[in-house]
């Protein structure tokens, strides 16, 4: 179901957070697998999308996943570890639950000014889903 075309896969990523039905976190599982831990990630914003879509699902699998996705030892080349880290404490801002709490109280402290005072405004702006 996943391309080897960004823009595809956004709107993938896209549709799942919208509709994060069980039978598709198993696509959410396989990108991981075989696209960020083996490949390289994209310098495309899939992975924000990607985090919030993963994240939508609040339960202890996407919390591993998202655990993994602000670990280093999960990439080869480490130079967008930050920008992994931001767009996962977004991400968990937006869908806060209990699960994610550890979490987003580790990565908070890490957050510039910038991404914390933008957090009311990240999401606000989007068009409509439908």
């Amino acid at each position: 179901m996943l391309t080897d075309n960004p823009y595809c896969n956004d709107n993938i990523f896209k549709a799942i957070e919208i509709f994060p039905d069980s039978s598709f976190f198993r696509i959410l599982k396989l990108y991981f697998d075989n696209y960020i831990k083996k490949e390289k990630q994209s310098s495309y914003n899939d992975l924000e999308l990607y985090c919030r879509a993963v994240a939508q699902y609040r339960d202890k699998q996407a919390r591993t996943i998202l655990t993994a996705l602000t670990d280093k030892k999960t990439y080869p080349d480490t130079w967008y570890l930050p920008h992994n880290k931001e767009y996962v404490f977004k991400a968990i801002n937006k869908y806060k639950c209990e699960l994610y709490s550890s979490l987003y109280n580790q990565l908070k402290p890490q957050m510039s000014k910038d991404i914390l005072g933008d957090l009311y405004f990240s999401f606000k702006d989007e068009p409509p889903t439908w």
